[in-house]
Formats: C-alpha cells, structure tokens, sequence
C-alpha cells in the first residue's frame, strides 16, 4: 500500500475503523461464500479462513451469525 503502518492505522482511525474490524468483516464474507458452496469440516475451515487456532474461528462464526457452526 506503500505506506508505513503507523500511516494506515492513522488513516483507517480517521475513517472510523481499523485492521482487525476489516479483516473480520472479509473473514465472515469470505466464509458466507465458501459455507454457499460447499461443506467444509470446522477445522479446515478456520484454516481457509487464516485462523491459526479453529477455536478462534468458532467464536467468531458465533459473533458473525450470533449462532455456532453446526
């Protein structure tokens, strides 16, 4: 983006968000499209996703859907 990254965190502060919320929010598209498609097991999901930990993943697909993964 050839900017530092004290740059961008001032910039998307201005804006109103931050890194963490936008990834997030690309994570639960990302895995609303991949759920449309096809069947994945939780595991290998989370790790689609860039979860390093798959209960990581299952809180977040709790707070994006406000249900768990079933």
């Amino acid at each position: 983006m050839c900017m530092s990254s004290s740059t961008l965190r001032r910039r998307l502060r201005a804006e109103g968000t931050s890194y963490q919320v936008l990834l997030d929010a690309v994570r639960a598209h990302r895995c609303d499209k991949v759920l449309a498609r096809t069947s994945l097991p939780g595991k290998t999901l989370a790790l689609e996703m860039g979860f390093s930990e798959p209960n990581s993943f299952y809180r977040a697909f709790q707070r994006w859907h406000g249900k768990s993964l079933t």
